[in-house]
């Protein structure tokens, strides 16, 4: 395979990636707002059961082999595209105490319905990760196809 069918299909699987990872925050970002009171302000705002539930089974699955990749330098996973697997991993490292809040999100979202703030935040911070990587991964692409 070339390298440019190999760029390409990893890229594709990130780009879903994200999209899921992407979908799955603002189900819960929703959730936070309606259960605020903020339905007045925002009459069309909904978010339902189905929703949360897919999200909650995909940020699990997700988060959970995010916190293995941290814990355990060896493992690998099928969920991130091997082209950016290390530097992903490295970008999450620089996040302070990245490896005792992934837990406790894990946790939370085990355990209760509603994130906090911060851990909504944290979720941010990761998609960010994941979208810059995302725009090397395209530029890469570019550049081998120009």
């Amino acid at each position: 395979m070339s390298e440019i069918s190999v760029l390409s299909k990893q890229y594709e699987q990130l780009v879903s990636l994200s999209s899921n990872f992407n979908d799955s925050v603002i189900a819960y970002k929703k959730k936070k707002l309606v259960s605020e009171g903020l339905k007045r302000k925002y009459p069309k705002l909904t978010v339902s059961e189905e929703a949360i539930t897919q999200a909650k089974l995909y940020l699990l699955a997700f988060l959970g082999n995010l916190y293995k990749i941290l814990q355990d330098k060896s493992y690998t996973t099928e969920y991130l595209p091997s082209i950016i697997f290390d530097d992903y991993r490295k970008r999450l490292e620089t996040i302070s105490y990245i490896k005792e809040d992934l837990k406790a999100l894990i946790e939370s979202l085990e355990s209760k319905d509603l994130l906090d703030n911060e851990q909504i935040e944290l979720l941010d911070k990761l998609l960010s990760e994941l979208d810059s990587e995302k725009t090397i991964l395209y530029k890469k692409l570019r550049a081998g196809r120009a």
